[in-house]
């Protein structure tokens, strides 16, 4: 516990430098947070994994290449989607922004989906019409928000925000970083009328949804979207804390102990991602 406690009241440790620096109170603040956030997330996926794998039978589980092709082949499956929720309060942050736009993504995958498989029907029916999707205000709304490349428009808002999360932020340079963003969100968005507004007088905006308009105020966007877990604390994660959280947070659910001793190349331990919107955008 003593070395937890220091990895999140001190500055990230420097390879070849004993001594360690102390944090800032508002830094171990975001520290802490941040440790919540990412132990809580790694544990939710290692249960996940770990049920999947404990329900296997030991055919499937043995590395045999043979009994996993048989199991594949006699094996009756069922596939179920979890369709994210819409989410519209009196106040929405970043995370109803993340979570209103994976449910854009499954609104759109279900739509092409319907569609795809009509046009198919139909030509196996050799009914020779042009199966053309209605114009659809959730591909506006998702290039709004996720857009990477330039040359195909301005910057999604999700880019603009993760551009400002990196680094040290303090409360001066916080409300700076804000303001630009904000300033830069509309300054790009504003035009598209379709889809996106500007509220007035505030750090807020509306984005016309396939469900329903919702109005985000982005007051806490980089905040929210920062992931302030230094290296060192998730170096101290994955290899010096309790053994459980070890193994948690590394993903480890036991079987893949054997293909390590296979493959001693095989990756170990998850990829940090910069922002929390790194993790909705895998």
């Amino acid at each position: 516990m003593d070395g937890l406690v220091t990895e999140i009241v001190h500055k990230g440790a420097i390879k070849g430098v004993s001594g360690r620096t102390p944090e800032k109170p508002a830094l171990v603040q975001g520290a802490v947070e941040a440790l919540a956030k990412g132990v809580y997330d790694n544990m939710f996926n290692w249960l996940v994994a770990k049920m999947n794998i404990e329900i296997l039978p030991e055919a499937k589980k043995s590395g045999d290449k043979m009994a996993e092709a048989q199991f594949d082949q006699e094996t009756k499956t069922v596939g179920l989607l979890d369709i994210f929720g819409f989410e519209n309060f009196e106040l929405n942050q970043f995370e109803q922004l993340c979570i209103n736009y994976v449910n854009e993504k499954l609104h759109n995958l279900y739509i092409s989906s319907i569609f795809g498989a009509e046009k198919k029907e139909m030509e196996r029916e050799g009914i020779d019409v042009e199966l053309v999707p209605p114009p659809l205000k959730v591909l506006d709304v998702l290039k709004l928000m996720d857009n990477l490349n330039q040359k195909l428009g301005p910057l999604g808002i999700f880019q603009i925000v993760t551009d400002r999360s990196g680094g040290g932020m303090g409360n001066d340079d916080m409300t700076k970083r804000t303001k630009d963003m904000y300033a830069f969100i509309l300054k790009h968005h504003e035009p598209n009328a379709k889809v996106f507004k500007k509220v007035r007088n505030s750090t807020k905006f509306l984005l016309s949804h396939s469900a329903k308009d919702v109005t985000y105020d982005s007051k806490n966007f980089i905040d929210r979207n920062a992931d302030s877990m230094s290296p060192s604390l998730n170096e101290f994660l994955l290899k010096q804390c309790d053994p459980t959280i070890c193994q948690i947070y590394s993903m480890k659910t036991g079987y893949e102990a054997e293909e390590e001793e296979v493959d001693p190349k095989a990756k170990r331990g998850p990829t940090v991602p910069k922002s929390i919107w790194g993790k909705f955008s895998i």
